[in-house]
């Protein structure tokens, strides 16, 4: 892996919150405001025209731009109005402005929030402040497909070893509460939920409506395996992550965890490793070609020591490729990375490399074509908070 460059930095202002739908090659918006960055000719719309007055405005093209005009033509908020913001405006034509959602921890507060990929455009969505730490601070929240809500593992709770799970607005109110007792949720498709639910006497697998209508998918067998989905694979299977529970020689014991298609109405199980160290956490590419995971690799300054690195497999050739190095010990190196919707990189939280082992989390990109790093955030690296990603879409 190359040497971390282009260190970026975020500015957090506050922006209106924009929704857009596509007709033809015109973006129509919905905006709580009059300054719409990109709509530099205020008509709601952002389409050719905004381009067009971008590029007179650079070419220093009469007339001269108004202070409106520099400001909503400013997209990735560098102070300038250049090319790179032309380039802001044509993807948000294309629907290929995509944004990255994390969530922010920390003292007792959870932030859900949102950036571009380059580090710009950061705005706070929501806050949740907690009395409970673990079961109540926010550990998963996902946006469903059609993005009307949020999936939100965390919230107000009832429980002090278990978090609950509750489908959320765009306002951070809290809609329903799926259970007190959650983990790991996913969206099965817009109205229906995965997620595994553990309490005193029995652990399964439900699939909820959004309203809290449950179906057991299956129930789990708590001494024999320990399965975690953690995406729909296709119609019947899931992409999952397992630990058995072996016996040698009379002596029973938890093995690592290995990655594997699962379809939960048959049982039937295709491994995809199977090895002697955990390999955890598979993420399906946008064009369904490989799997991205966590696996344990010694550190060279003492081998009896394993670390999480990131590695890709292609699921064709089941060829695996490492993509990070990391060669310092500590106790969670990498969580919830994630694919870039073009397939071209992949994100994730990790503790910043300049400072110590367990600090709290920034937010990296890699660059599959480069090997590029580079850093989103800076608030870990300063101490001041976790930054987690959750979703890249």
């Amino acid at each position: 892996m190359k040497k971390i460059n282009n260190i970026l930095s975020f500015r957090e202002l506050s922006y209106p919150k924009i929704q857009s739908w596509v007709i033809g090659t015109v973006v129509v918006l919905s905006f709580s405001n009059t300054q719409t960055l990109g709509d530099l000719n205020q008509d709601g719309l952002i389409n050719i025209n905004d381009i067009l007055r971008e590029v007179n405005i650079i070419l220093e093209i009469p007339p001269p731009p108004s202070e409106y005009e520099i400001l909503v033509g400013d997209l990735n908020e560098d102070d300038l109005n250049n090319i790179q913001d032309i380039i802001v405006i044509v993807n948000i034509i294309l629907g290929r402005d995509y944004k990255i959602y994390f969530v922010r921890n920390y003292q007792s507060t959870s932030e859900l929030c949102r950036m571009r990929e380059d580090g710009t455009g950061f705005e706070i969505l929501f806050s949740y402040s907690w009395d409970t730490p673990w079961s109540e601070r926010f550990q998963t929240v996902l946006l469903s497909p059609d993005k009307n809500y949020f999936l939100i593992e965390g919230g107000p709770a009832i429980s002090l070893h278990s978090s609950p799970i509750w489908i959320v607005d765009w306002e951070g109110n809290f809609l329903h509460l799926l259970t007190h007792y959650g983990y790991k949720p996913i969206w099965y498709d817009n109205e229906h939920i995965l997620y595994r639910e553990s309490n005193t006497y029995t652990t399964r697998y439900n699939k909820n409506n959004i309203y809290g209508n449950d179906e057991n998918l299956f129930y789990e067998s708590s001494d024999s395996s320990y399965i975690i989905i953690f995406e729909w694979y296709d119609e019947n299977n899931f992409l999952a992550s397992e630990k058995k529970y072996l016996t040698v020689d009379g002596t029973g014991g938890w093995s690592d965890f290995e990655n594997m298609i699962f379809n939960p109405a048959s049982n039937e199980k295709y491994y995809l490793t199977d090895n002697n160290v955990s390999d955890a956490s598979p993420r399906l590419s946008p064009d369904r070609q490989n799997i991205l995971y966590r696996s344990k690799t010694p550190i060279s300054s003492n081998s009896g020591f394993l670390i999480d690195n990131l590695f890709s497999m292609n699921l064709d050739t089941e060829e695996t490729t490492q993509l990070t190095f990391l060669d310092v010990y500590t106790n969670i190196s990498y969580i919830n990375q994630q694919w870039h919707p073009e397939n071209n990189k992949i994100i994730f939280s990790s503790f910043n490399l300049e400072n110590t082992p367990n600090s709290p989390f920034d937010i990296f990109t890699l660059n599959l074509n480069t090997n590029e790093v580079d850093i989103l955030t800076t608030t870990g690296l300063q101490g001041l908070m976790h930054n987690v990603i959750m979703e890249w879409r």
